[in-house]
């Protein structure tokens, strides 16, 4: 692994948006629609070619979902649709599709007609809003930060095509026209046999939006060697003065300590967290407060999966990361000194998809000497054993945000 400056996107959530090609098909729908009869889960069993084109639409932006995942090969699926109805004042609430793969629309009826009402500047009537599925990410969130907007709000128009991860919670915005919404509404689930809806003749040409990527930033400080070993000597004192360092990370006793070591990185870190903000969008005065302890694993010593409460950022800096003191080549499951990080997203791991696809619910980093990591504090991580007879040296930070008028 190369350890270069990098921020990476972990786990975006991607939105599919197209249009149906042949929108004459669309009034063939609209006829069925007005029947209450139309609202079962069988619609795909018509063989009829106006069913058999939204078939086709749908089945290659399934395709091109799974392609953009790298997940090969795809797994058996089959579709479930049925036609909806929202007639005057009718809304759905927050729901999603469990056992599902995807879930999605093709909007068929969309009336704008809506009666002049006096609403809230936040009412949206007849539209359709997809929830980021990592619940509370936006509890600390400040101006420009991209965790603060919760929901994708969309416009539906006759022909538009919508898929979205079936784990994903969306919300139908009551419709106001006396003019019925009418939409078909499809899910893709499991199946046992692999060529059921898989083929298609045509090829995704829509778009595909990657929402709510969970931001990590991975950087090498330059000059680490000569601190690291400022760093390891000023810990080891540390711990004999208080043999429980490692687990009474209440207590901030690295700052203010005067030592030349510990104020080097003080300033990567501050460095590292304004470029952060910098990166996505938070380009204005942010005032924030470190607090760090240092860690000290011996051999088999582990940190379960956690995350940190009541602050904004957490990290890690890396001062010494030994080799495992076993053969690794028969352990291959074993990673030794890593730090794994968990898709925040609920929902995720209900398919396990083939190892190395982005569909990965882990991400796991083997850090190496003079490694710092970033990461939102409310994603868990887990800090693997050291498997060497020497110690793992590390310093662990939390960023706290101080209240500033012009957060809002």
């Amino acid at each position: 692994m190369q350890w270069n400056d990098e921020v990476v996107g972990l786990w975006p959530t991607p939105i599919f948006r197209g249009q149906v090609a042949d929108l004459s098909v669309l009034s063939h729908f609209a006829q069925a629609g007005a029947s209450e009869t139309a609202t079962g889960d069988d619609f795909f069993s018509k063989d009829d070619a106006p069913t058999g084109h939204l078939r086709e639409t749908i089945t290659a932006a399934v395709n091109a979902h799974f392609d953009h995942l790298d997940i090969r090969p795809a797994p058996a699926w089959r579709l479930q649709g049925r036609l909806e109805r929202l007639a005057y004042g009718e809304s759905r609430g927050l729901t999603n599709a469990p056992g599902a793969y995807l879930s999605g629309v093709v909007y068929i009826q969309t009336p704008k007609d809506t009666e002049a009402l006096h609403l809230r500047k936040d009412n949206r009537p007849g539209m359709l809003t997809l929830f980021d599925p990592r619940p509370g990410f936006n509890m600390l969130s400040i101006r420009n930060d991209p965790y603060r907007d919760q929901g994708l709000m969309v416009e539906p128009q006759p022909g538009l095509l919508l898929m979205w991860p079936a784990f994903v919670n969306y919300y139908r915005h009551p419709n106001l026209s006396r003019t019925p919404q009418l939409g078909l509404f499809f899910d893709v689930v499991p199946s046992d046999d692999a060529a059921e809806d898989a083929q298609s003749s045509l090829q995704w040409d829509g778009d595909v939006h990657d929402m709510w990527p969970t931001g990590l930033i991975k950087r090498r400080l330059p000059g680490y060697d000569q601190r690291n070993r400022e760093l390891i000597d000023i810990i080891d004192e540390m711990e004999r003065e208080n043999p429980d360092l490692t687990t009474d990370f209440n207590v901030d006793r690295l700052q203010g300590s005067g030592h030349t070591a510990i104020d080097w990185l003080m300033a990567n870190i501050k460095d590292s967290v304004s470029a952060y903000f910098n990166q996505i969008g938070m380009r204005y005065p942010i005032s924030f407060e470190i607090r760090s302890w240092p860690n000290i694993n011996r051999f088999g010593d582990y940190h379960s999966p956690h995350n940190h409460p009541w602050c904004y950022l957490s990290g890690t800096y890396y001062v010494q990361v030994p080799e495992a003191d076993i053969d690794q080549a028969s352990h291959e499951a074993l990673t030794p000194a890593c730090i794994s990080y968990y898709d925040p997203r609920r929902g995720t791991i209900a398919y396990d998809f083939p190892p190395g696809s982005r569909s990965s619910p882990v991400y796991t980093v083997r850090p190496v000497p003079g490694a710092l990591l970033l990461w939102p504090s409310s994603v868990y991580h887990f800090v693997h054993p050291n498997l060497s007879t020497n110690k793992r040296y590390s310093i662990s930070f939390n960023i706290h945000l101080q209240w500033q008028e012009h957060y809002l």
